[in-house]
């Protein structure tokens, strides 16, 4: 495992290469060379394993971060 999204995921490259071209297609996300952007949030939530709400708590509870918006998103689980 040599990419970021692969070491974060515990994934293959495939595998993440896939749920991104998916959610590219759908219009939630833009993926272009390794940078992936969030376009549309809510959708993106919804399609998220129920794992996201859970990671996303805890996540701001153990590196909580003085000021920061609502809406950032550290971790995301894609299905």
């Amino acid at each position: 495992m040599n990419s970021p999204a692969e070491k974060a995921f515990g994934v293959r490259r495939e595998a993440v290469s896939e749920a991104a071209g998916k959610l590219d297609q759908l219009g939630v996300i833009r993926d272009a060379r390794g940078k992936i952007t969030v376009l549309d949030r809510p959708t993106l939530e919804r399609l998220c394993c129920e794992c996201y709400a859970v990671v996303k708590k805890e996540s701001d509870r153990l590196m909580p971060r003085p000021g920061a918006a609502e809406d950032t998103v550290r971790v995301t689980c894609v299905r």
